[in-house]
């Protein structure tokens, strides 16, 4: 991140064109990986109706 903030999305290659910063990948990257871990892990919606949390039966505690 701090990468783009100091060079931007774009950057001036060996051959003295300008092209898309390789730190702008790297980021999407993780990002992408980022939102499949959450989604593993239960952190969206759909994956929580996918996989419910089990419960015990109830007790009488739990009906007080």
């Amino acid at each position: 991140m701090a990468d783009l903030d100091i060079r931007g999305f774009s950057i001036v290659n060996s051959q003295g064109s300008e092209s898309r910063n390789p730190s702008l990948s790297a980021k999407a990257d993780a990002e992408k990986i980022m939102i499949k871990m959450s989604s593993l892990l239960g952190f969206d919606p759909v994956s929580r109706r996918k996989n419910p949390v089990e419960t015990e039966e109830e007790d009488e505690l739990d009906r007080l």
